[in-house]
């Protein structure tokens, strides 16, 4: 899944029945499967409805990093059973003594996964001939190791010839400019309807699409540049939040002892004179 217009065609064949809409829970069997180039699409819905309200894998995942239309998770390693037992030890000490004092656990950034998935997700409105619209989500999974080689849309002629209807679906968080992080962590921005990301389709009974098992030339981007492995592979940590300069240098913070301090002119002290606040 490259961008939104991807999403969208997999949300257009699932509005036509042509892909599965995951309307429950995955069972024990079918999270233990999940695999990489597993797409879903679920239907979010109260649960008193017979709804999902969350979607559930049984994985630890960091949190959300936004690159271009989608959010991306990478894996975490499971809680260690020493963990399990101070988290219950806590838990039955609230219990029994809910006035006394406990102290918040430290949360600890955990490690990612050695061979663990990357996870990326996109939601959407759907636009029907009902009163309220419906809110949908796709959720892909790949890894760093095989993400170039799985299949996109264009790799399947049902997905490939499919037209989206305008006004069908709408994204919650619109359709900023996308931004690549390359992977010395520059920032530039990109068109829409470039793609930046790889994903997938799935091998699971209840997934959306199968994975191709043969040898297949995916185009993940048009200018063979960037595409998306696990994140912490791609960018180092430091760089994964906003970056402080267009052209990725370094500038040290200016001081009044440097060299290219200039003081302030009589009429600079005048206007700050101005602004005096007498209390």
């Amino acid at each position: 899944l490259r961008d939104a217009k991807d999403a969208h065609v997999i949300f257009e064949a699932v509005r036509r029945n042509m892909l599965p809409l995951i309307t429950r829970r995955l069972t024990a069997t079918e999270r233990e499967q999940l695999d990489s180039g597993n797409v879903f699409v679920w239907e979010e819905a109260e649960h008193k409805q017979g709804g999902l309200e969350r979607w559930t894998d049984g994985r630890r995942w960091s949190q959300s990093r936004m690159r271009g239309d989608y959010l991306f998770y990478e894996e975490k390693i499971e809680t260690t059973p020493e963990e399990k037992a101070a988290k219950a030890a806590r838990r039955a000490r609230r219990t029994l003594d809910p006035l006394s004092y406990q102290p918040a656990p430290t949360r600890q950034d955990r490690p990612s996964k050695p061979d663990g998935l990357t996870k990326q997700t996109y939601s959407t409105h759907v636009y029907t001939s009902q009163s309220e619209p419906r809110k949908w989500h796709i959720v892909a999974y790949f890894s760093g190791d095989d993400y170039t080689h799985l299949p996109v849309i264009d790799d399947y002629d049902f997905l490939r010839s499919l037209r989206v209807p305008e006004g069908v679906f709408t994204s919650p968080r619109g359709n900023p400019t996308r931004v690549v992080r390359a992977d010395s962590g520059h920032e530039q921005a990109r068109g829409d309807l470039e793609p930046e990301s790889s994903s997938s389709s799935s091998s699971s009974s209840t997934s959306v699409v199968t994975n191709s098992t043969g040898s297949t030339t995916s185009r993940h981007s048009s200018s063979g540049a960037l595409s998306l492995p696990r994140l912490s592979n791609v960018v180092p940590i430091q760089y994964l939040g906003p970056s402080l300069s267009s052209h990725g240098s370094s500038h040290s913070p200016i001081s009044p002892n440097s060299s290219s301090y200039v003081g302030l002119t009589s009429e600079d002290r005048r206007a700050l004179n101005s602004f005096r606040v007498v209390l």
